[in-house]
């Protein structure tokens, strides 16, 4: 990794030991949308979830301060977890803050790690987490008296293990969970859910109106927020014009050409806003490209692109959404037939940034580019 020329952003709300200020993290979710705040937050943090109850004792072998911890399952609420509330507790996993030069972030009782976990039941230096070139991270247990879980399974020491979204990862008698800064802005927002936004996309790459309508109807926003999870196109109008035929040959007998949409007004795009048009909700889920090895969302008329649109104005293969990075959004048009169009600004093969509120013309369609939490309004708003 290069060295930094500035500080990260969210290095401001963080103090000594690594933690990140709770208080600020939820006036940033308050004050920004979840676009804005994972591009603000941008990396994976450790959450916590609670301090295990047990026993903590001294090791007659060891004269260090860590101490031998035995977790005891227990129904009743223990004086720890009363006086302590783990769960405001936040540890942004930012790579290079000692040595910009390499990917690893340390975590244990001594003050020089980059998350400084003071408690007996941690070790001086109990764990470090890798970055790899393709955004994994992998726990590497540096020999820790008390050892290092995840998801209940001890990891072998000295050896990088992968964790994974919403997975959870025991410190000494500390549980946290490892999340992406879209999870964590839903958790600031609320409450969680289990179901993802996979399970309710059919193979043209469009959501289930109806469940979606019924959980935002029946959910709290921030657990719409994390169902959810991405932003998504959600139809908005048809451009008034007519469609032309394609000139195919009188020999043959291909009728699945794209067909040429001409506006109505030679001097400007006239749409007409249509209700059933919103039932069409296409979220960007990602989606690795085998042969560009980029992270993108292919659009067109064909059923084998991720997002297919039905119509003739649509060309087999329109264009596409680039995901780069957590909260930036790119599109660029495929040399399409009928083009595309941002708020009102033709796209060609050069990539354009997709915001928030921003209005995609598809062929004869548009459509709005909202998050989540805009989505849930649109869906409650409507009767």
């Amino acid at each position: 990794m290069t060295t930094r020329d500035k500080k990260e952003f969210i290095q401001r709300f963080m103090s000594p030991n690594g933690r990140v200020d709770y208080r600020d993290l939820l006036d940033l979710a308050k004050e920004h949308n979840e676009q804005r705040f994972v591009q603000l937050v941008r990396y994976h943090s450790l959450v916590g979830v609670r301090v295990l109850h047990g026993n903590l004792k001294d090791d007659p072998t060891d004269v260090e301060s860590t101490k031998l911890f035995k977790h005891v399952v227990t129904i009743k609420p223990t004086a720890e977890k009363d006086k302590f509330d783990l769960t405001k507790v936040v540890f942004p996993l930012i790579p290079g803050l000692n040595n910009p030069e390499n990917d690893l972030i340390f975590a244990g009782q001594d003050d020089d790690n980059n998350i400084v976990i003071s408690d007996y039941s941690v070790s001086h230096d109990h764990i470090s987490i890798r970055i790899d070139g393709d955004g994994r991270f992998f726990v590497n247990d540096l020999g820790s008296k008390n050892g290092t879980l995840i998801e209940g399974k001890k990891i072998e020491s000295n050896k990088d293990i992968e964790i994974t979204e919403d997975e959870t990862i025991q410190i000494g008698r500390y549980l946290f969970a490892f999340v992406s800064p879209g999870v964590l802005y839903a958790r600031l927002r609320g409450l969680d859910v289990q179901q993802g936004i996979v399970d309710l996309i059919n193979h043209l790459g469009k959501a289930d109106y109806k469940m979606l309508k019924e959980i935002a109807k029946f959910r709290k926003e921030d657990m719409f927020i994390k169902l959810v999870h991405h932003p998504a196109l959600v139809g908005k109008a048809l451009f008034k014009g007519s469609m032309v035929e394609p000139e195919v040959a009188i020999d043959s007998d291909d009728s699945d050409e794209t067909r040429l949409f001409k506006n109505e007004s030679r001097d400007k795009q006239i749409s007409v806003a249509l209700d059933y048009l919103s039932r069409n909700i296409f979220p960007i889920v990602h989606k690795l490209d085998k042969e560009t090895d980029k992270d993108c969302l292919k659009i067109g008329r064909s059923e084998t692109n991720d997002i297919c649109m039905l119509d003739s104005s649509i060309s087999r293969l329109h264009g596409q959404i680039r995901i780069a990075g957590t909260g930036h959004y790119f599109y660029s048009d495929f040399s399409s037939r009928n083009g595309s169009w941002i708020n009102g600004k033709k796209v060609g093969d050069i990539e354009v940034v997709l915001c928030e509120g921003d209005k995609l013309k598809i062929g004869r369609f548009l459509f709005n580019f909202v998050f989540p939490s805009t989505l849930y309004k649109m869906l409650n708003k409507k009767q």
